[in-house]
């Protein structure tokens, strides 16, 4: 009980960072996402309709830092199998990189002023990428392939489809504790933008750090069960 409490927790703290991120990146690293890569897509396709070259940059950086996170975390986890889920020093290390990577977005962040232009931009907006795309892979690590905290799609059509069909066999609350906390952690991070711009980055980073430190103190999380 104890572990699946510990679990729960660190997901949603993931779940609170990427939609801070994102919304960081949306609304302050010129409209583009750094963990939703199906909407990344979709502006890339806007960007080569409408000529925006810059949009059409960023989205590209975002999907080249995604995937270099992703192919960073899983060389750390392991190649082969899946490892067992549950908290381990490989998914500590994915999300010890990961706060490396926020550390860096907030001191650019803050170098800028809250406003970074060109290069900058670019580059914040692949290491947020970069960050997220190896959350995505200790997430992976910490509760078994069925669960996200930075893409959701999946996990609200897996809920209301168990809900209806009634073959939902567990982890209910949960999804619904993902999809508030994602909801939650991109209305803060608005917030934050709005009203004190410099601290906006260090919302997910300070989530970060917690969920490894209580990761790493509790030793072990479980699995997430299956649904039908």
């Amino acid at each position: 009980m104890r572990s699946e409490v510990l679990r729960d927790g660190l997901l949603v703290a993931l779940a609170i960072a990427a939609g801070s991120v994102n919304a960081l990146s949306f609304l302050g690293l010129g409209q583009v996402f750094t963990g939703v890569m199906t909407g990344n897509l979709v502006l890339l396709g806007l960007a080569l309709g409408h000529g925006g070259l810059a949009g059409l940059v960023r989205c590209l950086v975002a999907l080249a830092g995604y995937l270099a996170g992703v192919a960073l975390a899983s060389r750390v986890v392991g190649a082969g199998p899946a490892p067992a889920s549950g908290w381990s020093r490989r998914a500590g290390a994915c999300l010890a990189v990961e706060a490396v990577g926020l550390a860096a977005v907030a001191a650019g962040w803050c170098l800028s002023g809250g406003h970074p232009r060109m290069l900058l931009e670019y580059v914040l907006v692949a290491v947020c990428a970069i960050s997220l795309g190896t959350q995505a892979v200790a997430v992976r690590a910490l509760a078994g392939t069925g669960i996200s905290t930075t893409y959701l799609t999946s996990t609200l059509t897996a809920l209301v489809t168990g809900v209806v069909s009634g073959t939902m066999a567990g982890g209910v609350r949960l999804r619904v504790a993902l999809l508030v906390a994602l909801t939650a952690g991109a209305a803060l991070e608005a917030l934050l933008l709005r009203v004190a711009p410099p601290v906006g980055p260090l919302l997910p980073l300070l989530m970060i750090v917690a969920a490894l430190l209580a990761g790493a103190a509790g030793g072990g999380a479980a699995p997430v069960e299956a649904t039908g």
